[in-house]
């Protein structure tokens, strides 16, 4: 179906309005979605291609590979459709100019054409990962939108509209994107010129065909001109084929080792080529990290690295932030120099402005302090609520962030000082100090509790999926056991690792009687050659080793220390308070220091700081209303389907208990007393709440009468959502990082079923009111996002968020869904439930809400107009960092026998 060049018309719910392009594979409208009011681009496709079956069902499969391909620098695919015989795709809609139109105003500067192939390439490399081939890179389909971020259109349509059987045989105007007037002379042909070699001689091309048309593009930003040029498609084909790039003509501030990438690039024969795309982003993050103008030689590139996000831009407060500690560099630096020559200790308190944070992990390490004590990593907040690591430096002045470790945690120097390992996106990483990118070590999907890089060259770690001590090596793998938990004991998890010389290792255990600050937990030591474990000190946590011979801990709020045996692993001596007033995070133990083996201390010095705070409404506009809910600790909450009463799980003396809040009246009536409730879920009447608590889920009547009732008997299963019938519960089961969904008939546990099982983690789940869609996070994509998926079973899917998602709320008419994302920010998307389910674009309410993986942080009201709470911290401000030159000749000194 045609119509005149630009004229409105409607196609199915759709409203075009603007012809956007024309090209090979169809014309591009800019269009309305009538049924959710967003703006979108819907490509028409050409009859030569819908008139085959086989073509259109190659493309289906395509789109839906590529509708599951979630990146910041792909334009999303949202729907295929048919209406009348005319064949369309429904894509985000970027607006902006094309890197053609860019270029078209002549070359792009060094610096800038490296940063947008940058994007490029990790759009490519997150595609091949997912077998996806672009086969149509060019300057025309890139688009640089209104912040300069790079979105790549048509990805992987290529291949789904060619040829079928093509071959040897095949005409290279098969190709998609070449115009029907070809032959014309002095028509300028947009895929020609970006072919690869083995494509323009008709032969079967892979993803080095991407590698290819990636070094076109980049050179091309370089000369501000094609690389490959001719009259016609046989003279471009031609070029392809046996002409050399002018290399003469690139600009003379091409480094060497940006050079020797295009060369690699831009071999013909495919199997001398660059054989993945991820090694010219690698390439590429190395020439960006240096400074301008300079040419290092390449160091080794490493195997694969996060997906690198810009750093968000910084407020006043952050910078003034960086400022101080730039200070304070300098005068540790001569602070340390006067220590090393008279052997005594000295203090240094460096204050820290107001408004600047540090990001204090909830259980993890936020401080990290190199063995010769030279080099300091912290995990700074910036201003949009990202996280990243800061490096310092003994021997220089200022504070540089660490490239690639944004939303990182637990950092630990390597023991040479040289590497910083970290968590963040479900893995483990290490980035070199003197710059470069990072690279994976493990899949560490979940939290993590600390992390301790030993000197046998083995990273030892907590994290979620095993709960106890594991270990992988430095140079990567997959994590093995070391510790198990005790169930005898009452032990919950093993943390806070620390490694010493003789390579044993020395860690946390606690149980779920743990207090605020861990006084109930107890340090142990474990040899990880032949698993031996033993006690160290009971009623302690987070302990640290000394080379004079004397083992630190926190207990209280304070640090102690006692005389330790290296070599039979035992105390030799009573503890001591050796520095109070050590800012912990209660409930969590975390005891904010670091220990240096030359003896220095960092330390975050103030009061105590509470992990969660009082639950508040706040508006869609950002207002902050009372909630009417007593202030306390509380760590979970579940809003009742009458937008009225809260289930909120609160903790004293370090047992959880659920309580159920009235908000208009400011009473709350405890339900539960056994000290170990969590993760409640309402029924749809509001008349009974199922929990998790010790071995399997209960449920109990909301007002607190009659007994609990067991629903289901397994470790580690919490409820998630009722039925609207309200006769089966889905739940979740399982350890993190490998936690699926299940169906439970209510009085039948013999019938339960699993409902969705991927290799990663799928929680935190709910039902749409018509109870035909299930919303719930999942890790399959190796990092968290939502997606929603027909209930009670189906092979669709659709995600719902971009850049992590956790925690999806359906509102009550069931044509909203709400999320928060790792940043703490909460997110509506208009659905269409009907159907055939449609997702419209997301948009940000406001910030500020938990961040990582708690499963109840918030719900919805009932009119959709405000949503209740679980912040932050109640005050999570740094008043000051404490620097201590020699304190391990302190603690000596503390602890010497009196004459």
């Amino acid at each position: 179906m045609t119509t005149e060049a630009g004229a409105p018309r409607a196609l199915s719910h759709f409203r075009l309005t603007s012809r956007l392009g024309e090209g090979g594979m169809g014309e591009v409208w800019r269009a309305q979605d009538t049924r959710l009011g967003r703006d979108v681009a819907v490509k028409l496709l050409p009859e030569r291609f819908t008139g085959d079956a086989e073509r259109l069902s190659r493309l289906e499969r395509e789109a839906r590979a590529l509708a599951a391909l979630s990146h910041p620098n792909i334009a999303a695919i949202y729907e295929t459709g048919a209406e009348n015989g005319e064949h369309f795709l429904v894509m985000e809609l970027v607006t902006g100019e094309t890197l053609a139109e860019r270029i078209a105003r002549g070359p792009l500067p060094v610096r800038e054409a490296m940063t947008i192939a940058l994007q490029i390439a990790e759009a490519l490399e997150a595609a091949h990962e997912r077998g996806i081939v672009h086969r149509d890179l060019k300057p025309a389909n890139v688009m640089l939108d209104e912040q300069g971020r790079v979105k790549l259109l048509d990805f992987g349509l290529a291949r789904a509209l060619e040829d079928a059987g093509a071959g040897g045989g095949a005409s290279v105007m098969n190709s998609p994107t070449l115009s029907i007037h070809a032959t014309t002379m002095g028509v300028l042909l947009g895929t020609a010129a970006y072919m690869s070699p083995e494509q323009a001689a008709a032969r079967p091309a892979d993803r080095r065909a991407d590698v290819w048309a990636f070094g076109v593009v980049l050179m091309e930003m370089l000369l501000g001109r094609p690389v490959f040029d001719g009259e016609t498609v046989s003279h471009v084909l031609a070029s392809v084929l046996k002409d050399e790039p002018p290399w003469a003509a690139l600009p003379a501030e091409v480094s060497p080792r940006l050079r020797r990438l295009l060369e690699r690039c831009l071999r013909r024969d495919p199997r001398r080529r660059l054989q993945a795309i991820g090694d010219a982003r690698v390439v590429l993050e190395e020439c960006l990290a240096e400074p301008a103008g300079e040419g290092a030689p390449a160091a080794a590139a490493p195997t694969a690295a996060p997906p690198r996000r810009a750093l968000l831009p910084w407020g006043l407060a952050v910078v003034a932030t960086l400022a101080a500690l730039a200070l304070a560099a300098l005068l540790w630096r001569e602070r340390g120099r006067a220590v090393t020559a008279t052997g005594e200790t000295s203090r240094l308190e460096v204050p820290l402005p107001a408004g600047a944070t540090l990001s204090l992990g909830h259980q993890r390490d936020a401080i990290a302090i190199s063995a010769d004590g030279r080099r300091q990593a912290f995990l700074v907040a910036t201003g949009e609520g990202r996280q990243v690591l800061a490096l310092r430096d003994l021997g220089q002045i200022g504070t540089r962030l660490l490239p690639g470790s944004e939303d990182a945690s637990s950092p630990a120097f390597s023991p040479d000082g040289e590497w910083i390992a970290f968590f963040a996106l479900g893995r483990l990483w290490r980035v070199p100090v003197g710059g470069g990118p990072a690279a994976v070590i493990a899949e560490a999907p979940g939290d993590n509790r600390g992390l301790a890089w030993s000197a046998d060259g083995y990273l030892y770690a907590a994290p979620d999926s095993a709960l106890a001590l594991q270990r992988v090596p430095e140079t990567g793998g997959t994590f093995a056991t070391v510790t198990e938990l005790d169930a005898a004991r009452g032990e919950r998890t093993h943390r806070w690792p620390h490694a010493l010389p003789g390579g044993a290792v020395l860690f946390t255990s606690d149980t779920a009687a743990t207090t605020e600050y861990y006084d109930d937990a107890r340090i142990e030591v474990v040899r990880p050659a032949t698993g031996e474990r033993r006690v160290v000190v009971e009623q302690a946590s987070r302990a640290r080793y000394l080379p004079t011979g004397h083992l630190v801990f926190a207990r209280g709020g304070s640090l102690f220390a006692a005389p330790f045996d290296g070599e039979a692993l035992v105390l030799s001596g009573t503890p001591v308070i050796v520095l109070q007033g050590v800012s912990t995070t209660v409930a969590s133990g975390a005891a904010h220091f670091a220990l240096a083996e030359n003896g220095t201390l960092v330390y975050v010095a103030g009061e105590p700081r509470r992990g969660s705070s009082t639950p508040q409404w706040v508006r869609r506009d950002g207002t902050i209303e009372p909630s009417g809910i007593a202030e306390a600790f509380h760590d979970q909450l579940a809003l009742a389907p009458d937008g009225r009463h809260v289930a909120i799980v609160t903790i004293q003396g370090g047992g959880r208990d659920i309580w159920i809040a009235d908000t208009e009246r400011g009473t709350s009536t405890r339900l539960t007393f056994d000290g170990s409730s969590a993760d409640v879920a309402w029924s749809r009447d509001g008349r009974w709440v199922a929990y998790s608590s010790g071995e399997g889920i209960y449920r109990k009547r909301a007002d607190g009468s009659g007994q609990p009732e067991r629903l289901w008997r397994a470790p580690n299963a919490r409820p998630e959502w009722f039925t609207a019938d309200g006769r089966a519960l889905v739940f979740s089961q399982g350890v993190r990082g490998q936690s699926d969904l299940w169906l439970l008939p209510l009085g039948s546990p013999d019938r339960a079923r699993a409902l969705v099982a991927t290799p990663q983690d799928d929680l935190m789940a709910e039902l749409s009111p018509d109870g035909r869609w299930l919303a719930h996070a999942s890790w399959e994509s190796g990092r968290p996002e939502v997606y929603v998926r027909p209930f009670p079973g189906g092979e669709a899917k659709w995600q719902i968020s971009t850049d992590s998602g956790f925690e999806p709320r359906w509102s009550r008419d069931g044509r909203e869904l709400f999320y928060r994302d790792g940043n703490g920010s909460l997110f509506r998307v208009e659905v269409d439930p009907g159907d055939a389910f449609v997702a419209g674009a997301r948009q940000r309410l406001f910030g500020g809400m938990r961040t990582g993986d708690n499963p109840r942080s918030y719900g919805v009201s009932p009119d959709g107009s405000r949503a209740l709470t679980l912040g932050l911290t109640v005050e999570q401000t740094v008043d000051r960092i404490g620097l201590v030159f020699g304190w391990d000749r302190e603690v000596a000194r503390i602890l010497a026998p009196r004459q």
